[in-house]
Formats: structure tokens, sequence, C-alpha cells
């Protein structure tokens, strides 16, 4: 099990990490599942809503998800032989924001969640915005989408293409 690399000290320095400010404090924070048991297989992953104070502002509650390479299992094995997590940690926090960077602040939505943090200590994490509170969901993986979510993602895919032409390019 996972939750014990999920303390106050993991929140506080992702929240100071992603705002660039050393004066977050913790002041609470509620762990549950972020998907049903068998629903991901390549990390354990929680979901956390997290309430935190910035100095002189009220205090703030943030939906995050926190994803962690399973230990002593099977999973980690091939996770660390086909190099799948340290694969998304680079891509969520360096491949992404200079995506984001590219398209600029009109573009329409993002592409991803925001990573916060990504650390190797104590275990390989990613620490994500949530994107359920903005009201996503997650489709059902044994029914897939319908032709107007296919549509949306198929948009985003070729925005995602053609701004990663340009960072490579540049």
């Amino acid at each position: 099990m996972s939750d014990k690399w999920i303390t106050k000290e993991l929140f506080e320095k992702s929240l100071r990490t992603f705002f660039d400010d050393s004066t977050i404090s913790i002041l609470k924070y509620d762990c549950k599942p972020a998907v049903p048991l068998g629903d991901n297989y390549t990390s354990d992953i929680t979901r956390a809503l997290v309430t935190y104070k910035q100095e002189g502002k009220p205090q703030k509650v943030i939906s995050v998800i926190v994803k962690i390479q399973p230990r002593g299992t099977i999973v980690e094995e091939w996770t660390i032989k086909l190099n799948f997590f340290k694969t998304e940690m680079e891509m969520f926090s360096k491949t992404l924001p200079l995506i984001y960077k590219i398209l600029g602040p009109d573009m329409n939505g993002y592409l991803s969640s925001l990573c916060l943090l990504t650390t190797d200590k104590p275990n390989l994490m990613l620490v994500l915005d949530d994107l359920k509170p903005c009201g996503f969901q997650m489709a059902s993986r044994t029914m897939g989408f319908d032709l107007e979510h296919c549509l949306i993602v198929m948009k985003k895919i070729a925005v995602f293409h053609a701004a990663s032409i340009i960072m490579v390019r540049d």
C-alpha cells in the first residue's frame, strides 16, 4: 500500500513548488482511491482534498491526484523495465509545460492535468491537479467514447501534435 508516502510534507512541497510560495502550509488533507480497484495497472492513484493557507490570504482547498509507482510487485518490475513511470514524470514535468508555453494563455483548455510535483523520494510519485472538479470524468473503459468525445480527443491530439513539432523545431 502506498498511503504511507502521502503526507502533509508531500502536499506542502507540491503546493509550494507549483505556486512558488514558501509560505504555504497544509491545514488538513483527506485521501481516497481515485479509481476503482483494477482500473489502473501501472500505478496506485489516490485523490486528495487538500486544505491550505498562504500568508495573508484566506484558506483554500485544492483537489489533487497522487500517482505512485507500486513497490514490491510484478507491476513495479515492468514499470521499471519499460521506463513507464519515469517517462510519465518527464512528460508531465518538462514536455507538457513547454507545449503549454508554445500554445500560450489563449489556448482553449489544457491537454492534461498540470503537474504540481514529481519526486523519486521516498518513491516515484507525481502530484497532479485533479480535473474532476472541472467537470471531467473518466469514460468507461468497456464502453469507450461516443463520436462527440472522439472528435474532441482528436482535435486535442492535433493541437498537441502541432505544438510538439514547434517544440522540437525550436
